[in-house]
């Protein structure tokens, strides 16, 4: 799914990102047509790209402290303070059987529009915002094992590789 010869950003998300957040905030969530475009955040765990619908999503934050919780599973990261808001942080290399590795800079929190607890995945890097179509969604790849495949909506083609599409309701499932 990577393009190993590309860099990774490390970076404060750029303003780009960070406004078209904005904008999937306002009042009264449309319904979505099957054929309109959808905002997608990109980012990178290790050298692949994931990607989330925007409108799942409520914040992008470097984050600096994750505090570990005795006993909690692999894919529990830990918690995080964010601006007094206490957010369970997910590991979302854990969650989808990833290699563990360190990133290349502090870590950014993708904070997740919910009802529920908060909750954020901490991921190595942004990578982009994507405009893509339902058309442009392959089916996951078949050479992923089922327990990993289960996770993702599909894939897509950016540039000379492969971006995973994450389901993220099942990711976040008990």
């Amino acid at each position: 799914m990577a393009n190993e010869d590309r860099e990774r950003p490390v970076g404060e998300p750029p303003e780009q990102i960070l406004k078209a957040i904005e904008q999937q905030r306002g009042p009264g969530e449309q319904q979505i047509a099957e054929q309109e475009r959808v905002q997608y955040l990109g980012f990178y765990l290790g050298q692949e790209v994931y990607a989330l619908p925007l409108r799942q999503l409520r914040e992008v934050e470097r984050v600096t402290k994750i505090r570990s919780v005795p006993g909690a599973p692999a894919s529990v990261a830990g918690l995080v303070n964010l601006r007094g808001e206490i957010i369970c942080a997910l590991n979302p290399k854990a969650i989808l059987s990833c290699p563990e590795t360190a990133p290349a800079g502090t870590p950014f929190l993708v904070v997740l529009r919910r009802s529920e607890e908060p909750l954020g995945l901490v991921v190595d890097s942004i990578a982009d915002i994507y405009e893509l179509s339902p058309d442009q969604i392959e089916s996951p790849l078949a050479t992923w094992p089922a327990e990993r495949a289960r996770f993702f909506v599909g894939t897509v083609r950016v540039g000379d590789s492969l971006m995973g599409v994450l389901d993220l309701e099942r990711m976040i499932a008990p």
